[in-house]
């Protein structure tokens, strides 16, 4: 073989592998085009999952917040001593205000789907993220937390009541005078009202607004994000 003909066999097979390298190149950029496509779709699929569950939240937490209110602002009529035995029946909540809670469960759903693409997506791995993360964290432990006192607090109550000889006639809602006599007029049951008070309207209730005020910013971010997308396509 000549030097001329051997110079246009190499040439024809660099020519050769050059192709199938960019060949290969292409169908590597082709294939994770669609894996970031499929990453992206999937996260979006989250964060609407995300939406739903602080939409649910926002509007429960809302109602829980008014519940607390009134049952704080019954809690302040007692300790102003507006509350007597002949206006007893007008305060509904009067004998049941240190004894029942409305535990809060959020959402978390989308954020447990979240947390599971973060770690295999790199495209989930940016500032949005990082706040609703921050977001569910601090204030999953702060409701729990929260929950859990005011359920202490109630079940210690409870048992204490179980003392006194009204208690079988209080858990079937019959007022006798004795009872009564009890819940308007007692200092004991002042300091239990403001012993509770305390965890529902300083810890409670606050937690519950910040989850909202903060819970609402999250959301709007992620409809931003969710339309921009959507736009672009």
């Amino acid at each position: 073989m000549t030097k001329g003909k051997i110079f246009k066999y190499l040439a024809y097979a660099i020519g050769e592998i050059i192709l199938v390298v960019i060949g290969i190149l292409i169908a590597v950029q082709i294939n994770n085009a669609n894996e970031t496509r499929k990453q992206n779709r999937q996260l979006q699929g989250i964060l609407k999952n995300i939406t739903y569950d602080l939409s649910t939240d926002t509007t429960m937490v809302s109602n829980y917040i008014k519940i607390e209110e009134h049952r704080i602002a019954e809690s302040k009529r007692i300790l102003a001593g507006e509350i007597s035995i002949e206006n007893f029946k007008e305060c509904a909540l009067c004998p049941s205000i240190t004894t029942t809670y409305t535990p809060v469960t959020i959402n978390t759903k989308g954020f447990e789907q979240l947390k599971g693409v973060i770690g295999q997506n790199t495209n989930a791995k940016d500032s949005l993220s990082t706040d609703i993360t921050q977001f569910y964290t601090i204030f999953l432990d702060f409701i729990s937390s929260s929950n859990e006192m005011l359920k202490n607090e109630s079940l210690k109550n409870i048992e204490d009541f179980k003392s006194y000889d009204w208690f079988v006639d209080w858990t079937r809602g019959n007022n006798t005078s004795e009872m009564i006599s009890y819940f308007a007029t007692s200092e004991d049951y002042k300091k239990r009202v403001a012993s509770y008070n305390i965890l529902a309207a300083n810890n409670h209730l606050q937690y519950l607004k910040s989850y909202k005020q903060n819970a609402t910013y999250i959301l709007d971010k992620i409809n931003t994000r969710l339309a921009k997308e959507g736009a672009s396509k």
